[in-house]
């Protein structure tokens, strides 16, 4: 099995996807994590592709085209993880191993603090 792991915010809105919803691997767009908000599809298997653009706004079905008519205002509300404003911005995604039932993730430096320690593992199986 693949670990994945990646960055809390949406590149779009930088809104948490923390409630988003991780589609199966026989999703037309492979495994993807899927922003609540505006259900644009980011790839886990492909660095945080962004394989589908606000499929909504808030949720609410047909909603796409506005959606697609406010992308050029709203990709640059997430400067933090989308620092060039891209409408469809990948999302961040970190490098995962999994060693003696123990996952590591490779944060990037300014993110390690949260590790505790870059040798110690995120997340480990021990009973």
């Amino acid at each position: 099995d693949k670990v994945f792991a990646f960055n809390n915010k949406c590149p779009h809105l930088g809104l948490s996807l923390k409630r988003g919803e991780i589609t199966a691997s026989d999703d037309r767009h492979g495994i993807c994590v899927v922003c609540p908000y505006h259900r644009s599809k980011f790839s886990l298997e492909e660095e945080g592709k962004c394989k589908v653009w606000s499929e909504s706004v808030l949720g609410i079905k047909g909603t796409e085209v506005i959606g697609e008519s406010i992308s050029g205002f709203i990709a640059p509300m997430a400067k933090s993880v989308n620092p060039e404003g891209k409408k469809a911005a990948p999302a961040v995604t970190y490098e995962t191993k999994v060693e003696d039932g123990k996952v590591y993730v490779n944060l990037p430096p300014d993110l390690s603090k949260y590790a505790g320690s870059r040798e110690n593992p995120i997340y480990t199986d021990d009973k």
